[in-house]
C-alpha cells in the first residue's frame, strides 16, 4: 500500500454547502502554472472561515467514491488533514482592518447598501 504525507501551508476555501477545498498547481510544458482545486477533509469537530491560512502538521492522500444513479462511479481525490495550525483566517484580516471611511464626508447612515 502507498501512503503519501502532507505538510505545509495553504489557503483554505469553504463553499456555501460547508464542503472545504484547496488549489494545488504544477508548470505545464509551456512552462506555464495550471492550477485546480482538490478536496479538503478535516475532524467532524471542524469549523473553519472561508480563505483561512493554515498549516497542515500531518495531513494524507485519500478519496471519497460515488455510486451514481446509473450504475457507474465518480472517484474524487482529497487531502484528509489530521493536525493542524491556523496562521490567519478572513475574519482575523477585517478584524484588524482600518474603517475606509472613517475620516469621510460621507454619513455611513447615508450608503445604498
Amino acid at each position: 500500500m502507498i501512503t503519501t504525507t502532507i505538510k505545509g501551508q495553504t489557503m483554505i476555501f469553504k463553499n456555501q454547502q460547508g464542503f472545504y477545498s484547496t488549489s494545488i498547481s504544477k508548470k505545464n510544458k509551456n512552462n506555464q502554472w495550471d492550477s485546480t482545486y482538490i478536496n479538503v477533509g478535516f475532524r467532524k469537530e471542524t469549523n473553519l472561515e472561508n480563505k483561512t491560512m493554515i498549516d497542515i502538521k500531518d495531513g494524507w492522500l485519500t478519496f471519497d467514491k460515488y455510486t451514481k444513479q446509473d450504475g457507474s462511479t465518480n472517484v474524487y481525490f482529497k487531502i484528509f488533514v489530521n493536525d493542524y495550525d491556523i496562521v490567519s483566517s478572513q475574519m482575523q484580516e477585517s478584524t484588524n482592518a482600518q474603517p475606509v471611511m472613517a475620516n469621510s464626508e460621507f454619513d455611513v447612515n447615508d450608503l445604498p447598501f
